[in-house]
């Protein structure tokens, strides 16, 4: 068995009053981000692998389409979301491929509003 590293009380009791303050702890919070950000800049320097192509690239179906477009109809999705679905919408209808993220969050869309619906139907079911 290894040995771990754990603080004793004092350590424990400066952590605590470190936390308190809201700007040691702005300070802590913006230096461990900062630290993971160097950490992922280092291993994907060393990387071969294509982090821009990964997942590939798809022609969507014609359920997608669909969804995408009734989604951008309804105007209340954000503005992220509104440009996979115009990206899966152009790309179904030039047959063309567009990336795999995108299909993904028609496909989420889809989901959460089907389920969303499942739930007014429960709802409406209940009131009955």
């Amino acid at each position: 068995m290894t040995y771990k590293w754990k603080p004793n009380a004092t350590q424990r009791k400066e952590y605590a009053e470190m936390m308190n303050d809201p700007i040691q702890r702005a300070e802590y919070e913006e230096r461990k981000r900062e630290k993971a950000r160097k950490k992922e800049e280092k291993n994907r320097a060393g990387s071969r692998f294509d982090y821009l192509g990964a997942g590939g690239n798809y022609v969507p179906t014609k359920w997608q389409y669909y969804s995408a477009w009734r989604f951008i109809s309804y105007n209340k999705i954000s503005e992220e979301d509104h440009l996979s679905c115009s990206n899966v919408m152009y790309a179904y209808t030039m047959n063309k491929v567009c990336h795999h993220d995108d299909i993904h969050v028609v496909n989420e869309l889809r989901k959460k509003d089907l389920l969303d619906g499942l739930e007014e139907k429960r709802n409406r079911d209940l009131i009955k």
